[in-house]
């Protein structure tokens, strides 16, 4: 019976696909729209990056792009930013070559007490204490 069965299966024929081309276009031009947004966010985030910028890159408004890059990523676009200068700021921390003042500026923050605060929430410690982590 079960060799009937896989038998029968075997002799349908191919049909034609389930996934039309506007899908697949589509799929295209999502991957297109978020490595675009990837490539400029990585070339720009050491300096102020204006919503209204990116979304124009991506011909999205402001309040679709921020939906957008949500549903992507599952975070808002200020996390991933931050999340890639706080990444930044590690890296440059590890060196320990410069003032933490200058690696808050170097990194696109351009406020010490927020670079602070967002370090310690995503880090869990203080820059301070993670350079001595490091070094030590």
């Amino acid at each position: 019976m079960l060799l009937e069965l896989l038998t029968s299966i075997a002799e349908i024929k191919p049909s034609c696909s389930i996934s039309s081309a506007y899908h697949s276009d589509n799929l295209f031009t999502q991957s297109e729209r978020l490595n675009t947004i990837y490539n400029y966010t990585l070339e720009h985030y050491r300096s102020k990056i204006y919503i209204k910028d990116i979304a124009d890159k991506t011909n999205l408004t402001e309040n679709s792009f921020c939906r957008y890059f949500k549903s992507c990523t599952r975070k808002s676009y200020s996390q991933f930013i931050n999340e890639l200068r706080i990444g930044h700021a590690c890296k440059l921390l590890s060196e320990g070559k410069k003032s933490i003042k200058e690696i808050c500026y170097e990194s696109g923050f351009n406020n010490i007490t927020l670079f602070n605060r967002l370090f310690k929430k995503m880090k869990g410690m203080q820059p301070s204490e993670y350079r001595n982590s490091i070094h030590s």
